[in-house]
Order: structure tokens, then C-alpha cells, then sequence
């Protein structure tokens, strides 16, 4: 005769337990990204955060369908790409600026749809280096205008061409200077400087891919005043 039919009341809680913790167990393993620690963030607050060569950290924020947000988030000694998340797990963004391990590394959206978004935040550190620091902080969420909407179609032109200047393709070259140059028109009238200086410093560094070294040098030096008012030397950039 089998035993199984013979378990009693305590044998079978304890068996049931069993299972829900390894069927727990493999969901989480099937989803890695709800086994993410996540720190919500609130609007008008920034959090000051340690974090180790390697190490993603995620942060959530809440938006209303047609809010636009900005996520800042400063690097103080590590360099860090940035990702934004929609409630769906699409990613609607990335970024690591040419800007090595010290400034900022913006994120901006207009919300689609109502939910819950996630930034995404990677060392690029390796995982035996020192750890460094960032702050990050959520600009209050507002109905987005005419001019969110030239600011995010900015950032989303200045991400194309970074994806294109790494790849090995002769005609890349050409279609991202074209959408550096769309990011340039926008930052060269919104009054943020230090991204007009990172714009300018990529196109520098595009006309130095396609070997127009003069037009390198001349991007380059216009950059300067752009970051001079901040204390931050043009050689701590990614040239």
C-alpha cells in the first residue's frame, strides 16, 4: 500500500510549504527583474547612493498617461548607463553620455500610458573596482508640452547616434551626425549648457571618426564654455 494516502494534517502543510517555496523560488528565477530591489522615487527628494563596480540598482516612478518626467542622476566618481523602463518592460531609453564618471546622466519620457516606470542604473565599473557614488533625483511629473516633446525627441536623437557610432558601419557614420546634429539644434536654445557641451563634444568626436580632424578640434573647443562655469575640465570627458 502507498504511502502517500497516509500523510497527516502537519505532513501535508509541511509538503505544501515545500512547494509553494520552490514554485516562488522559480518564478523569481524566471523573472529576475521582479527579484530587483526597487526604490521608489519622490518628486522634489534626492537620494544619495553608493554603488559597487557592476552593480545595477532599479528605482520606480509613477506617471499619469501624457506626464512628462526627468530623471537626473549625478555621477560622482563612476561612470554609469542609465535605462528607463515603461510598465509593460519595454525599454523606452538609455544613455551613458561621453562624460566618464562625473556628471549628469539624464532621462526624460512622456508617458504613453498610466503605471509604474523603472529607471535602470549600471555601473560600467568593473566588479573589483572601488565603488563609487551617484545621487539621483525625480523633477516633479507635469503634463508635457510642445516644448517636453522637442526636448524628449532631442534625447532620443542624441541616444540614435550613439547606437550608430558603435557600429562597424561605414554608412552608420553619416546618419549619426544627422541625428547629433537634430540634439544640437534643440540644445543650442533650451539654456542647459552642460548638454549643449556634450552634444558639441560628440560631434566632435563624429567628425574625428570620419577623419575630419579640423572639424574635431573646432566642435571640441566650442564645447569648452560649456563646461567651464562648472569647474568640469574638458579632459575628464570621454575622448
Amino acid at each position: 500500500m502507498s504511502r502517500t494516502f497516509n500523510r497527516g494534517p502537519q505532513q501535508f502543510r509541511r509538503s505544501t510549504r515545500f512547494q509553494l517555496a520552490g514554485f516562488l523560488f522559480l518564478l523569481l528565477a524566471c523573472n529576475p527583474l521582479s527579484a530587483q530591489q526597487t526604490i521608489p522615487l519622490n518628486s522634489g527628494s534626492i537620494l544619495d547612493r553608493a554603488i559597487k563596480g557592476g552593480e545595477t540598482q532599479w528605482f520606480t516612478l509613477t506617471l499619469a498617461q501624457g506626464d512628462f518626467a526627468e530623471v537626473k542622476i549625478e555621477q560622482k566618481g563612476v561612470d554609469v548607463e542609465v535605462g528607463l523602463v515603461d510598465p509593460t518592460g519595454k525599454q523606452l531609453a538609455r544613455m551613458d553620455s561621453p562624460n566618464a564618471d562625473w556628471g549628469p546622466e539624464p532621462l526624460v519620457t512622456i508617458a504613453q500610458a498610466a503605471g509604474e516606470y523603472k529607471v535602470r542604473v549600471t555601473s560600467s565599473a568593473p566588479a573589483n573596482a572601488a565603488p563609487g557614488n551617484i545621487s539621483i533625483e525625480l523633477v516633479a511629473p507635469r503634463k508635457a508640452t510642445a516644448q517636453d516633446e522637442m526636448h524628449v525627441s532631442a534625447e532620443r536623437a542624441l541616444e540614435h547616434a550613439y547606437d550608430l557610432s558603435n557600429r562597424d558601419d561605414p554608412n552608420a557614420h553619416s546618419s549619426a551626425e544627422t541625428s547629433l546634429n537634430e540634439a544640437l539644434r534643440y540644445y543650442q536654445s533650451s539654456g542647459d549648457r552642460y548638454r549643449l557641451g556634450i552634444v558639441l563634444t560628440s560631434v566632435g568626436l563624429s567628425r574625428a571618426q570620419g577623419n575630419d580632424f579640423k572639424g574635431a578640434i573646432d566642435f571640441t573647443v566650442a564645447a569648452s564654455p560649456s563646461f567651464r562655469p562648472l569647474a568640469i575640465p574638458t579632459c575628464r570627458l570621454s575622448l
